[in-house]
């Protein structure tokens, strides 16, 4: 009795099985480490950062921007857009250590000076790129980074596409 020896078909067979099954599993290890990212709705630092940045517009995930910049824009409150939003430095640190610990990934390359809008990030011109400036004065927004403007649950940190008001 001879032993047949699998055959490339076998192996080909076996590559393309395992590789729908190896996709699966990069895309659960990335949701899962965004989803840790997620802001805690509950803690005394996420409740601070919707009271003091949430009293002036909305507060926006921390994952939009990276470190960097989260720590550029705390360093610049007193002159943060064009308005003083100085806060009391208690708070500015908790704040900021809140943010970066829950920022998104530094831009490669990194800019030369952190991008302080998140309007201006790589990742939100891409997903941004089909809003035309009249396809925003038609549902009354002025600008992207009035996200409520679209997004119905941007004030409770939501984003989704299900929950869009898209111009027609």
């Amino acid at each position: 009795m001879s032993h047949r020896v699998p055959s490339n078909r076998f192996h080909l067979t076996a590559v393309v099985l395992a590789l729908p099954c190896l996709a699966s599993l990069a895309f659960v290890a990335v949701a899962g480490e965004r989803a840790v990212k997620r802001p805690p709705a509950d803690t005394p630092a996420a409740r601070l950062y919707r009271d003091e940045c949430g009293s002036c517009h909305v507060p926006f995930p921390p994952r939009g921007l990276p470190a960097s910049s989260w720590k550029a824009i705390m360093a610049g409150l007193d002159q943060h857009f064009g308005t003083d939003a100085s806060i009391d430095p208690a708070s500015n640190r908790t704040i900021g250590a809140w943010l970066a610990a829950r920022a998104g990934f530094e831009p490669a390359p990194p800019p030369a000076k952190p991008l302080l809008r998140v309007s201006e990030m790589p990742w939100f011109l891409h997903e941004h790129d089909e809003m035309s400036p009249a396809a925003l004065r038609r549902l009354g927004v002025k600008s992207l980074s009035d996200c409520g403007g679209c997004h119905t649950r941007a004030a409770e940190g939501r984003f989704s596409e299900r929950e869009l008001r898209v111009p027609e």
